[in-house]
């Protein structure tokens, strides 16, 4: 795989986008977005940020389903030094964590509830005013690197992501961009990710197993593919086809029962099975099924996988990460 690091271990974030420039980097509902068109509209929602002032050590919040507004925010923060803080879009409008003030709220709903200046995801992708530009005044080939320094230091704090709750109540983590950069590598060197591959963004963007998804193809020059429907995950691996998934156990119990997905499933090189112990007989049912499910284990503390089953393990080893 490329370096993306410069001597002085700053990561070369446009150097990443230029290595794989017209290869499919996103695929979402509005179309399919290359490393290049993914590094425009990144320019674009940085320049709209900036509009707004946000500066270093601000907040930006989303309160929004799954959309390419949590990406573009999410590697804006790398870019810009502000701390993404997602929220869970189920949870009431207007509520906020504990400790958790944002400067700005990004939201489709009822801006009128949050105790800060709020902007709709579409306003992302054009400066807004006071940038001193309206959307058709930006050229349309406007690169990354007339808009950022061009690396960017890994211990610089980026995000604050809320555990699931699993043992109390959601607590806010702080990651930098190296946790988040180092637990992707590690998971394409792991599962000898590459340009081929595809993985559906089938867990929530809030949480890191969402947001490294998207990442750890950023990294090995793949594909992410997006969908914004949650609750039918089925016709979304029917149409999309991903070589590469993350699922739940209760999931996968109710995948397995629809033969279409079942069909993409086995044709899958690999399904990444967390969030949850699998039970002894589903992993059964899976493997004698033919599907290649590898088991792991991760949290929000350690940026996401911290064991996994590596892929050709044996049968027996595969029923615990």
């Amino acid at each position: 795989m490329p370096q993306f690091l410069d001597p002085e271990n700053r990561l070369k974030l446009s150097v990443l986008f230029e290595t794989y420039p017209d290869r499919p980097a996103l695929v979402c509902p509005s179309g399919t977005l290359t490393f290049r068109d993914v590094q425009t509209a990144l320019a674009r929602v940085i320049m709209t940020l900036q509009g707004l002032g946000i500066e270093k050590g601000q907040v930006v919040s989303i309160h929004a389903p799954n959309s390419p507004a949590h990406i573009y925010l999410f590697l804006a923060s790398w870019v810009m030094g502000f701390i993404y803080a997602p929220l869970d879009p189920k949870s009431p409008p207007g509520s906020l964590p504990a400790g958790v003030r944002p400067d700005v709220i990004v939201t489709p709903g009822d801006s009128g509830l949050w105790p800060c200046r709020a902007i709709a995801p579409a306003a992302l992708f054009a400066p807004v005013a006071g940038a001193g530009a309206g959307p058709e005044e930006i050229a349309p080939d406007i690169s990354l690197t007339d808009t950022i320094p061009p690396n960017i230091p890994l211990n610089r704090e980026c995000a604050i992501i809320f555990t699931s709750g699993s043992t109390g109540g959601p607590k806010g983590v702080v990651h930098t961009v190296g946790s988040f950069y180092y637990s992707a590598l590690g998971s394409v060197a792991f599962f000898s990710l590459s340009p081929d591959d595809s993985w559906l963004i089938s867990l929530p963007l809030f949480h890191v197993g969402g947001i490294l998804i998207f990442l750890r193809t950023l990294l090995c020059g793949g594909t992410a593919l997006l969908h914004d429907h949650p609750g039918r995950l089925g016709p979304a691996i029917v149409k999309y086809r991903p070589t590469v998934l993350s699922l739940v156990p209760a999931q996968l119990q109710q995948l397995m029962e629809i033969p279409e997905v079942l069909k993409v499933l086995t044709a899958c090189r690999m399904i990444l099975l967390g969030g949850a112990p699998c039970p002894g007989p589903l992993m059964e049912k899976a493997i004698a099924a033919g599907i290649p499910v590898l088991a792991t284990y991760g949290s929000t503390e350690a940026c996401a996988t911290v064991t996994a089953v590596r892929p050709g393990t044996d049968r027996q080893e595969r029923f615990s990460a």
